[in-house]
């Protein structure tokens, strides 16, 4: 369930159709999307490296952040807001897990 609920977040708010997307893209890249080198966000399960992968940048993550710790109601450490934590959607729950126990 806690895995559903983020990679539905992540897939409305960072997906290929998503304003947030298109926002972020024509903001910061310099290139036309077509010839963007931001990865497209389409087909991801919980194992998708997001930044590694070049999926989501900084600024993303810091909007991931906010949204699980509003929607678990937790509060993320910034000992803890890593990369490593952050990186695929197993590595969110997982951290979110530790910090419910």
């Amino acid at each position: 369930m806690m895995r559903n609920t983020i990679l539905k977040y992540i897939i409305d708010k960072f997906g290929e159709n998503s304003p947030d997307r298109r926002t972020t893209h024509f903001s910061y890249c310099r290139f036309p999307e077509e010839k963007c080198i931001c990865r497209v966000l389409k087909d991801i399960n919980y194992d998708t490296s997001l930044i590694n992968g070049g999926y989501i940048d900084s600024f993303s993550s810091i909007a991931i952040l906010v949204f699980l710790e509003k929607t678990f109601n937790v509060k993320i450490p910034e000992k803890d807001a890593l990369v490593d934590n952050l990186d695929t959607i197993n590595k969110m729950a997982d951290l979110i897990t530790r910090l419910k126990q």
